[in-house]
């Protein structure tokens, strides 16, 4: 007799609720699968659900039926335990010799399945591999299993959460909203003027994406209860998805309110687990006091404003309001300016951010940026303009500045670049060819009619061929509109341009974008790379991305490397690919100019007797 868990109806009945069984499953899926046989070098591997009385593959390699019967199989025991399970020899093995799949065809050997959770911590299956030889697998062959299982379980929740109610329909005010709004008012008619906190949660939306709405309303319930435990009753609400409030006494000094207020950040900071999932989400808090002219609609507004800026400013997360923040128009204002300014004096200028080959450090291509030259020699990249890129016809006007200062310099900085990539100098030719430069698109200049007409004549115009062009764009400006982004991405495709997915990582529902759209290569996002020497959640996750990005014949490029930690780590995994401060700072065409003439003369010195 199979093992069976000791919750089993509630496990078949979260099997049901994912409304997996029976589907025609998804090219995504079947990656996995052909990965799982392939990395083990395995007769057969299957995504498998055990239902009541069958396990049912969702996607199989080297098997030519979707389901067997449940008393036959050995999934039920990685099922039951909730643990790996490797089978050396089943037909020397008592539980399995006798099973008709042993003794007969296929004539199973070896077995490794590594289970595969719900969101509730219940399992639902396994990822797993078969083989007619016996001795085929090892311990290793487990771990790699497991990484797949966890690719698995970030599928099965974008798939729930696509089941659920969409994440967008749930933003606005909480219910929760009005009960503080009222704490905020009662106390300021009795003249106790509270201390008000906002923090917002970064990284929600990524969840979502990534796992699903359930995670999402399972992870602002364990902030709304940390908080709760450490705020006296009835001070914490929700002022609506990931963002809560939090009311303190108005005779704490400022120092002691951000010294508060830091305690909550590292609460909330604090890893959440919610089934096999770590998850590890950060925030941003504005401060708003109350004066006798504030109503409580007014101090929200404040501490609202306090908050925007920490999270326009990510390296200060903690903020006091005072008045001068209402001068965030003027901002705006003065960014507009800035940017119209530099259009007009041609003081944009590009910084080109080397993309190397990890393994002989070779430049292949580089990243194009923005940057805006002051007349008292300081130089601005495009985030702090950021407010003045939002306007549409600034957008549209810096894309083309920048499109064609990069065509008119393209030639050139080729040149430089395989002038110094020669054997002699140690620096092999790269293997990824040819030479190229990335651009990034906004979503407005991505949606926009005449960008991709723009884009190709401006190349043409040098005579640089579209294989040498790689757009970047980003999983937010991709679902803005996605017949519309999908229309310009295949255009651009069929034109030979490469297009590239940036920041690919911070959500898993980014593997039904590679799918849908002609992503060539994916760019793993910096918080990863940050991390990935001490976090081992960070390394499952990159090496995932890496898994799943050779199934599907796509480059991958890690960036923010900054160590030589992180590169050993990254060139170790298998990721040919990166950038960083480590292997070039964004530089402009003079600097690269002026270092290449240097190399040449000390090259000419060298050879003087």
């Amino acid at each position: 007799m199979y093992p069976v868990p000791h919750n089993e109806a509630q496990r078949i009945a979260t099997l049901h609720q994912y409304g997996l069984l029976d589907t025609a499953g998804s090219v995504s899926f079947d990656a996995i699968a052909g990965l799982a046989c392939a990395t083990l070098d395995a007769s057969m591997a299957m995504i498998s659900l055990v239902d009541e009385r069958r396990q049912w593959f969702l996607a199989s390699r080297g098997v030519d039926v979707s389901e067997t019967p449940r008393e036959t199989a050995f999934c039920n025991y990685p099922v039951a335990l909730d643990e790996p399970l490797l089978v050396r020899d089943a037909s020397a093995d008592s539980r399995f010799a006798s099973y008709p799949t042993v003794m007969g065809e296929p004539g199973i050997r070896s077995y490794a399945g590594s289970p595969v959770h719900a969101a509730n911590g219940m399992v639902l299956g396994t990822v797993c591999a078969i083989d007619r030889q016996p001795e085929k697998f090892g311990q290793g062959h487990v771990t790699a299993l497991r990484s797949l299982a966890v690719v698995v379980e970030h599928l099965f929740s974008a798939h729930l959460g696509d089941r659920t109610a969409p994440f967008a329909g749930t933003r606005g005010t909480s219910p929760q909203d009005a009960p503080q709004r009222v704490q905020i008012a009662n106390r300021n008619r009795a003249r106790v003027r509270p201390l008000l906190l906002l923090f917002a949660l970064n990284g929600i939306a990524q969840i979502h994406d990534g796992y699903g709405r359930l995670y999402v309303d399972l992870v602002l319930a364990e902030v709304d209860r940390r908080l709760n435990r450490h705020v006296p009753d009835g001070q914490v609400s929700r002022e609506g998805d990931g963002v809560f409030s939090v009311l303190l006494p108005a005779d704490l000094c400022d120092d002691s309110a951000i010294a508060r207020a830091r305690d909550l950040l590292r609460l909330i900071a604090e890893p959440i687990r919610i089934g096999n999932a770590s998850l590890e989400i950060h925030a941003t808090c504005g401060i708003a006091r109350c004066t006798s002219r504030d109503s409580a609609d007014d101090q929200l507004r404040q501490a609202r404003r306090a908050l925007q800026l920490g999270i326009t400013n990510p390296d200060q997360r903690i903020h006091i309001y005072n008045a001068a923040l209402d001068g965030g128009e003027q901002a705006r204002i003065a960014a507009t300016d800035e940017v119209y300014s530099a259009l007009k004096k041609d003081r944009i200028f590009v910084g080109y951010q080397p993309i190397v080959d990890l393994r002989s450090r070779a430049i292949v291509g580089y990243e194009a940026l923005m940057r805006v030259s002051q007349p008292d020699g300081r130089v601005l990249t495009a985030g702090q303009l950021q407010p003045a890129l939002l306007n549409l016809d600034i957008s549209r006007q810096v894309a083309h500045r920048m499109a064609s200062l990069v065509s008119a310099e393209f030639a050139l900085l080729s040149k430089i670049t395989n002038a110094q990539a020669t054997p002699a100098n140690g620096l092999p030719k790269p293997d990824h060819s040819p030479f190229y430069v990335s651009l990034n698109a906004t979503g407005h200049n991505l949606l926009h009619d005449n960008f991709a007409p723009m884009l190709l004549e401006t190349i043409a115009k040098h005579g640089i061929a579209p294989s040498s062009i790689t757009l970047e764009v980003t999983e937010t400006m991709l679902i803005t509109d996605l017949e519309r982004a999908s229309a310009v991405l295949h255009g651009l495709k069929a034109e030979g341009v490469t297009i590239a997915l940036d920041d690919f990582g911070t959500g898993f529902s980014s593997l039904t974008h590679l799918n849908k759209f002609p992503i060539d290569k994916v760019k793993i996002d910096r918080s990863f790379v940050m991390d990935i020497v001490h976090d081992r959640n960070a390394r499952s996750i990159v090496a995932a991305v890496l898994a799943m990005a050779r199934s599907l014949s796509i480059d991958v490029i890690a960036e923010g490397i900054e160590d030589e930690a992180q590169l050993a780590i990254l060139r170790q995994m298998g990721c040919a690919l990166g950038q960083g401060y480590l292997l070039g700072r964004p530089q402009g065409l003079s600097t690269y100019l002026a270092k290449s003439l240097n190399h040449a003369a000390r090259q000419q010195n060298l050879g003087k007797p």
